[in-house]
């Protein structure tokens, strides 16, 4: 029984993997030359792969009376077929209705959808927590010195320069973020790395930056933190499984989110227009950002927790400034570090680390510092980082590269936590 048991949480996880569904929307695309009828084939292989899932589902509820995580497996089970199916059709429609210029339609059908399975509510606990208690990166291309605010997001005064993004339309600037260096560097393009420049990002709890969750939400529950589920107690899940349902609905929905742009230089990106209504919809609804999952990385390493974050990316939302070329609230919302070379880094990486470790030594009643303590935290996930890298052989170069570049970008936070 045990060992079925095993086999059923083992399918469960492989079926919400984002490496599953990141191969089932590559196939869709491959097969269809339009989003619309890409989606229509996602909707299939989808509702086709979770009714073999209810089906084992069903038939371990059926045979054990003494049901580990029984809570956990009804929601799934309770998640009917006509529900996905309406969902992603709803989901075509606001697509759909947006090319035909029904703008106020489209967005009022896909709100009304994302309020139906609770997905807009800015107090929920399934939103994206902690986000001050760990470092988001910048890269930008350049030979030159820059600053902080080159760092920043496009300046107003050069909308000109800003192409179709995933989250934002043509000439709308926009911070994008990533949860790692190995992301910005896939992000931006890896092929002049030695000339980009990085900054690391920190936002203060009292920014009250509240964002928005299109990552995969259940990837983070209890029951996926190992590869090899062991007695995982019923009250231990019973918690994350208030928002189960939702998270479910959000999960088809950051897939939907996340297909790629299959014509990178084109001037309209039809797999971007789902992703730019929901950025104008959460920002009506409160939310100054969007947390979301990278499409350009895609390495296999073990699922745990904390690795998630390696290829998360936030987009957060600007606002106009009449007196400056740049959103000057946000900017002093955050803190910024200097940018930084690669080839900078090479060359006094070893310098810096003896100048750390002899701080550290020194331990100046650290225990007492809540700022160090998080950026502890944040070394501490990428030490997990770095030992799940050593066995993945795509791209070892760069993500030697991304490795030391942030591991010394954490380091002078800490730093500068043991100086101030």
């Amino acid at each position: 029984m045990f060992s079925c048991y095993e086999e059923l949480i083992q399918n469960i996880r492989n079926f919400f993997s984002d490496d599953y569904h990141y191969n089932l929307r590559l196939i869709c695309q491959t097969k269809k030359n339009n989003f619309d009828k890409s989606l229509v084939e996602y909707k299939r292989l989808f509702k086709f792969e979770y009714k073999n899932l209810l089906n084992s589902i069903s038939n371990y509820i059926e045979s054990n009376s003494n049901i580990k995580n029984k809570e956990f497996l009804e929601i799934l089970n309770g998640i009917t077929l006509e529900e996905i199916e309406e969902f992603f059709e709803t989901i075509k429609q606001v697509y759909l209705e947006w090319l035909n210029h029904n703008w106020s339609s489209s967005i009022e059908k896909f709100e009304d959808i994302l309020k139906k399975y609770d997905l807009l509510d800015i107090n929920k606990d399934c939103n994206l927590k902690n986000i001050d208690e760990q470092l988001f990166f910048r890269a930008r291309s350049g030979k030159d010195n820059l600053t902080g605010w080159d760092m920043f997001h496009i300046p107003f005064d050069k909308r000109h320069k800003i192409k179709n993004q995933r989250f934002s339309i043509t000439g709308q600037p926009l911070l994008y973020l990533g949860g790692s260096i190995l992301n910005t560097i896939y992000e931006v393009g890896k092929d002049d790395i030695d000339n980009l420049n990085f900054s690391s990002y920190y936002i203060p709890s009292n920014s009250n930056i509240k964002i928005y969750n299109l990552t995969n939400r259940i990837y983070f529950y209890d029951l996926f933190r190992d590869i090899l589920i062991q007695r995982i107690d019923e009250e231990n899940s019973s918690t994350e499984c208030e928002y189960l349902k939702n998270d479910f609905f959000n999960f088809i929905l950051m897939s939907i989110c996340s297909f790629k742009n299959k014509y990178r230089d084109g001037h309209f990106s039809e797999e971007y227009v789902i992703p730019q209504i929901l950025s104008s919809i959460v920002s009506k609804n409160g939310f100054k950002g969007i947390a979301y999952s990278s499409t350009r990385i895609n390495f296999n390493i073990t699922p745990i927790n904390d690795l998630i974050n390696y290829k998360i990316n936030i987009v957060i939302f600007t606002e106009l400034s009449v007196n400056h070329v740049y959103d000057e609230k946000l900017f002093k919302s955050l803190r910024i570090s200097n940018p930084i070379k690669i080839l900078d880094i090479k060359e006094n990486i070893m310098e810096n680390d003896n100048i750390i470790n002899l701080y550290l030594n020194l331990n100046y009643s650290l225990e007492n510092s809540e700022d160090y303590k998080i950026k502890q935290k944040t070394l501490n996930k990428f030490n997990i980082l770095q030992k799940s890298f050593k066995n993945v052989n795509d791209d070892k170069e760069i993500i030697e590269v991304a490795l030391n570049v942030e591991k010394y970008l954490i380091n002078m936070e800490l730093l500068d936590c043991i100086q101030t």
